[in-house]
């Protein structure tokens, strides 16, 4: 399957090296990329993961998840993964000991104190293929701060590559809280909304004095902000 995909060799380069610029640089524990191997299974491209070094203080159970990712694909429906590839909405959850009933992550013990985030992508490489990146850092990181930080850099990463429901990776971005895990009690969150709102105040200022209409729509859609 993975040699008949056009393009499929190079956009695999191309993610393992993002991948090890973003674990290094964001001090990750794992990540990894998955694909959809056929209409029934999804299976991993390809992974970067720091264990057994001395920055971090990791159970083996993140050593044995990782080990099992590599030999079991997933099944049609299983885990956040195919969640993700599903609905292309990106999955977030803070405590990974929350999600002990889903597909593999059963492996990540209740002492295991991280955080996962999951997002689908497309590269213009391989058309309408979807991968679906996966990234575990411990819980007692800012989750807020880090999705911001770690898409920034994989946008500088892999410049060809963008959200599977078209988005840009930058844009502002609807994030589904799983098992409330932030405990904002609504089930989602964003991030990246200063970028929508740096964006109109520039439109606003170019144009805003030169059309009443288009003034009126902007402040109906922004909620009535004024931008000095």
């Amino acid at each position: 399957m993975k040699q008949s995909i056009g393009g499929l060799n190079y956009a695999k380069d191309e993610i393992e090296k993002a991948l090890e610029i973003v674990c290094e640089s964001h001090n990750l524990i794992l990540a990894q990329v998955w694909f959809p191997f056929d209409k029934t299974h999804v299976v991993k491209l390809t992974d970067h993961y720091v264990f057994g070094t001395e920055r971090y203080d990791v159970p083996s159970n993140n050593a044995k998840y990782c080990y099992i990712c590599d030999m079991l694909p997933l099944k049609n429906g299983e885990g956040l993964v195919w969640k993700t590839l599903q609905t292309y909405e990106p999955h977030f959850c803070r405590d990974t000991s929350k999600m002990s009933g889903s597909g593999l992550l059963w492996q990540l013990s209740t002492l295991t104190k991280c955080s996962i985030f999951m997002i689908c992508l497309r590269s213009i490489d391989t058309g309408d293929l979807d991968y679906v990146f996966e990234f575990l850092w411990p819980q007692s990181r800012n989750y807020f701060v880090m999705l911001q930080t770690l898409l920034s850099t994989l946008k500088g990463c892999l410049p060809i590559f963008k959200f599977a429901s078209g988005a840009e990776i930058g844009d502002e971005l609807h994030i589904t809280d799983v098992e409330n895990s932030t405990g904002t009690g609504i089930g989602f969150f964003k991030i990246f909304e200063e970028n929508r709102l740096s964006l109109w105040k520039k439109e606003y200022h170019s144009r805003g004095s030169l059309s009443s209409g288009f003034a009126k729509a902007f402040f109906e859609r922004n909620d009535g902000i004024i931008f000095g």
